[in-house]
């Protein structure tokens, strides 16, 4: 069986009109903060008015026959579908599109070999395999993540940057990771970038956003459970 964790630095609330364009800038300053090595680089792009005409994500699994034990993977239609690019190849197709987007997955690179070190966890006694967060990504889309034993998923926002890898969290929580990236000052300066780009207005969240905060328990990833909106770390682990 193949694990799978994805760290998402989500975005919440309303959907936000995105252009190629604005990808295009925002990577260039990902770039700078020094968390990715930007190669290799890949682009996945489908136009649109906005990101939240629909909850359909960019891939899915779809069974071929009723005991659902064989499933093929499937995306959406891109209008763009590049793979193996350098960096500035990416940039140049970004900024000669200059369309909205509906759905995007940008693998902007691997991470800086500090950074997979500090979010790394070896193999041992409680659990014989390891986690490995190696890579970065934009995506726009509809942001989920659940607890991949029990039910809900829950919709947490529109648009993520994601550290992903093979492995899963056990023995670590979410706080566990979460304190191992706030540690990090590359990752710091992208969380900087994230806010300032795309701001959240700092809502104070209603009784039943509490709640519902509340019912999400780990997945919240702290007890700051009436904490105005904000930019916010998901995880999201898979198999």
């Amino acid at each position: 069986m193949s694990f799978f964790t994805t760290i998402h630095f989500y975005r919440p609330g309303p959907a936000l009109v995105i252009s190629t364009a604005q990808l295009a800038d925002f990577m260039e300053r990902v770039a700078e903060t020094g968390i990715t090595t930007c190669e290799p680089s890949s682009l996945h792009l489908k136009y649109g008015k906005c990101i939240d005409k629909d909850m359909k994500p960019s891939y899915w699994w779809e069974p071929v026959n009723e005991t659902g034990v064989i499933s093929f993977g499937r995306s959406v239609r891109w209008n763009i579908d590049r793979y193996d690019l350098d960096f500035q190849s990416s940039l140049s197709i970004l900024r000669n599109h200059d369309k909205s987007v509906y759905r995007a997955l940008i693998d902007v690179g691997a991470l800086a070999d500090h950074i997979i070190a500090a979010l790394s966890r070896d193999p041992g006694p409680e659990n014989e395999r390891g986690l490995y967060p190696d890579s970065l990504s934009i995506e726009l889309g509809p942001t989920t993540i659940s607890d991949p034993n029990e039910e809900p998923e829950y919709l947490v926002g529109w648009m993520s940057i994601n550290l992903s890898g093979n492995g899963y969290l056990f023995p670590w929580t979410h706080r566990d990771l979460i304190i191992r990236l706030n540690a990090c000052h590359e990752v710091q300066r992208l969380m900087s970038l994230c806010r300032e780009t795309w701001p959240v207005e700092p809502l104070i969240p209603s009784p039943d956003v509490i709640a519902l905060r509340k019912e999400m328990g780990e997945l919240w990833g702290g007890d700051d459970y009436d904490a105005p909106a904000d930019w916010r770390w998901g995880i999201q682990e898979s198999w």
